[in-house]
């Protein structure tokens, strides 16, 4: 007997399991599709599992929101061999939190739709954090959240470690509003930055800095390019594993979108309501650009020099002039210093945390409100979405290499033509997965792994010219 065809794709279902105070048992035979999502700018991780039954199980159950859901699956094609425990698909326990899309197909069968949520999510739910941290590094202070309000011990977290030390009071918030809070004044001990996201993944939970997740090497290269099989006609997994097949942009910039959130410019008036104070502070997010990582060389606007670290101040930002017509549109006045875009306002108390009368408390709120907008901003520029195959050792954070096709027409007699796109090849970063298992036909037990992941990157391979800087090359 020929020797069954292990495919890139293929994995094996050790266990989708359901369970409540009343039993469980498995769903292995009646699932259809089970979607699992992360995503970087979300504190937990969520699922959707389809059903194919005709047990009525949430009756005989029942389902009524109070289950666990547990998977386990591994890669075909590594199973048994010693990198087994990196090729398996072991997310934490998932809540059922609703049933949707319910669909009654025969009069003895129906499919319907598990909605999870991560367990995280639910201990979340249910508490709140009142307390008062004094003195203490932010990153403490996270980890102090998490590991009493959150984590059943069980769980990793993933931390970086922040600057200075601060007093804080959180008020009644429940854990993952507490820590949002946080994060938006939160200024890595490493880099200065200020463009922490907290996120789960299947791995464990991360409280770290875009800037950091910039700094590692990309994981893994993806191209565009055919099937590739051996000659006897067999897929090549290590190939076709890396190989994109198909994708679609899903932004490129929105120069509008942009300016009203202060990635550009920005305005900061505090009111120190004892001392009756009121200081402005201004942000420029160009000269900003070459402090810190990126996923390229390159600021995506035009003319920056990165020898000298430094951005052209001719930017266009297309804002009223100085003409006698006020609303004449001219260049005169560049795109970073048009810090009436984006105005906020902010609150400083003198004596805030004070036990005495000359102690001064500072929440420095100049040093990360604004910067937060335009370090976290730059990242809602290229987006990509691929599909690819299943790979299990891809996570949300980490970092790739795209080579993506020109579409340019090639010229055989120029060999300057390029192949790749300079612009859109290069490094991305990865912030949504949805890793999709689903059955090839119902009545089979043949299961395959497909992934969604949505790359973004904030800088290019390659400097932008305008035709006028060309024309002096």
């Amino acid at each position: 007997m020929a020797k069954e065809q292990t495919n890139a794709t293929d994995v094996s279902v050790k266990k989708i399991s359901i369970r409540s105070a009343t039993g469980g048992f498995s769903l292995v035979d009646s699932f259809l599709e089970l979607s699992v999502f992360e995503n970087i700018f979300r504190p937990c991780m969520s699922a959707s599992l389809v059903l194919s039954d005709s047990q009525n199980i949430p009756y005989k159950l029942p389902i009524i929101g109070e289950e666990t859901v547990d998977i386990d699956i591994m890669v075909k094609g590594f199973e048994g061999t010693k990198d087994e425990k990196v090729f398996s698909i072991k997310p934490p326990p998932f809540h059922v939190n609703s049933i949707s899309s319910r669909d009654f197909t025969k009069p003895k069968a129906q499919i319907f739709t598990l909605d999870l949520i991560s367990e995280q999510y639910m201990s979340s739910l249910h508490s709140k954090v009142s307390k008062s941290y004094k003195n203490q590094k932010i990153s403490s202070i996270v980890e102090d959240i998490y590991r009493t309000y959150i984590d059943d011990e069980t769980g990793l977290l993933f931390i970086e470690s922040t600057d200075r030390n601060e007093t804080v009071i959180i008020p009644n918030l429940n854990p993952f509003d507490s820590i949002k809070w946080l994060t938006k004044r939160t200024i890595s001990g490493d880099s200065d930055s200020v463009n922490y996201l907290f996120f789960e993944t299947m791995q464990g939970t991360s409280f770290m800095s875009l800037d950091a997740l910039a700094q590692v090497e990309p994981i893994c290269t993806f191209i565009q390019k055919q099937r590739v099989d051996d000659p006897a006609g067999v897929e090549n997994m290590s190939a076709n594993i890396f190989k994109i097949n198909s994708f679609t942009f899903l932004n490129q910039f929105d120069k509008s979108k942009n300016i009203k959130r202060g990635v550009y410019s920005s305005k900061l008036i505090t009111h120190d309501i004892v001392r009756k104070k009121i200081v402005q502070s201004e942000y420029n997010g160009f000269n900003e650009w070459f402090g810190f990582s990126h996923c390229g060389m390159f600021p995506t606007q035009s003319n920056a020099d990165i020898e000298t670290k430094s951005a052209s101040v001719n930017r266009t930002s297309f804002g009223p002039g100085n003409s006698e017509n006020a609303f004449h549109i001219t260049n005169e006045k560049a795109l970073g210093d048009m810090t009436d875009s984006k105005v906020e306002f902010y609150p400083k108390h003198y004596q805030m945390y004070s036990s005495n009368r000359g102690d001064y408390y500072d929440n420095n709120v100049e040093s990360w409100k604004l910067r937060r907008n335009g370090h976290v901003g730059v990242y809602d520029g290229i987006a990509i979405l691929l599909e690819i195959s299943g790979n299990s050792m891809l996570r949300v954070g980490h970092t790739v290499t795209l080579i993506l096709p020109s579409p340019q027409t090639t010229d055989k007699d120029n060999a300057s033509d390029d192949i790749n796109d300079k612009f859109l090849s290069g490094t991305y970063m990865i912030t949504a997965i949805q890793h999709i298992f689903s059955k090839i036909k119902p009545t089979e037990q043949k299961v395959t792994y497909n992934m969604k992941i949505e790359v973004v990157k904030d800088g290019l391979e390659d400097m932008v010219e305008t035709r006028e800087s060309r024309k002096e090359d």
